[in-house]
């Protein structure tokens, strides 16, 4: 079974089920990636476009090998490529162990795929940083996009893309740029952490708000789909959002504004719903099909493509 978010939460008893707790610990995080960025996973030596790729091995269902030396993982994603090194380590030896073979598969990955430095960007996770870890790669900031992750801001990465699926590989890049600016720019490690916590957070309040269109109307629309009609009013729909964890986490993040206005429009404007002709003063909707909603969206894409060839 595939990784879920309650088992990075969980981590240490996921990777107690398998026989190597560190090739365990990589082929989680390998699939957290996969997850965040919506591309398919795959084991394999080698990386291939719009992707993750594992490098260690699934032997059996519990039976795992690890990658060899360098990245454990590389993401190939929409405009950019991501090398990942997953660690349990948290002493002071954290980074050393295989960070120059990181660097060097960096070097080799930029000149075989015939790509731009600055279009990579190397990510150590570590269920805790180290502050040697930090001066480490520090040293190295300078030629190379370098990033720490620890896991607690891994979590809230994936915790953003569970609320709203429709965020962008670019909209990750942007944090990911600033993280690495941040390691450039931190005079010492706790300024670092300070600051990165800050920034993940002004970012997911900036996602969240941008994508709050989509996020509403697929909340609703689901609404209204627990009802089991295609005509639903304001007042049932309303009913299942109150019971609905992740929209209340997300209706408070955003300031709980005027929430029947908001499903209104947002229904209407993401096309997934229409207001019905019924004479009352309660608002009622008219649920789009599924199918319906999919061939517009697919004629929207086809013209978008054909505008750019």
């Amino acid at each position: 079974m595939f990784p879920s978010f309650n088992d990075l939460l969980r981590y240490k008893a996921f990777i107690a089920g398998f026989n190597k707790e560190s090739a365990a610990f990589e082929y989680l995080i390998s699939s957290v990636f996969s997850q965040i960025f919506y591309l398919p996973f795959r084991c394999s030596k080698k990386s291939r476009k719009n992707s993750l790729t594992w490098h260690g091995e699934i032997l059996s269902k519990n039976q795992l090998s690890n990658s060899p030396s360098g990245p454990d993982a590389s993401c190939c994603a929409y405009g950019f490529n991501i090398l990942i090194e997953a660690t349990l380590r948290t002493e002071a030896n954290q980074w050393r162990r295989e960070f120059m073979e990181c660097l060097k598969h960096y070097d080799k990955f930029v000149r075989t795929k015939k790509i731009c430095r600055e279009n990579v960007y190397l990510i150590l996770v570590a269920p805790k940083l180290h502050a040697d870890t930090y001066d480490g790669f520090k040293q190295k900031v300078s030629n190379y996009n370098l990033i720490l992750l620890s896991l607690p801001w891994l979590t809230q990465l994936w915790e953003t893309i569970l609320m709203v699926p429709t965020i962008r590989h670019i909209d990750f890049r942007t944090i990911f740029m600033g993280m690495v600016k941040q390691l450039h720019d931190s005079p010492n490690f706790r300024k670092y952490q300070e600051a990165i916590t800050t920034k993940i957070a002004i970012w997911q309040e900036e996602v969240l708000n941008n994508e709050k269109e989509v996020f509403f109307a697929l909340r609703a629309y689901e609404a209204m789909k627990k009802t089991g009609g295609n005509v639903v009013s304001m007042a049932q729909v309303l009913y299942n959002l109150r019971r609905d964890d992740i929209f209340n986490r997300y209706w408070t993040m955003m300031g709980k504004k005027d929430l029947t206005s908001i499903i209104k429009d947002y229904l209407l404007s993401e096309k997934m719903a229409v207001i019905g002709p019924f004479p009352d003063d309660e608002t009622y909707f008219c649920r789009v099909n599924a199918l319906d909603f999919r061939r517009r969206s697919e004629r929207v894409i086809k013209s978008v493509e054909e505008i750019n060839d």
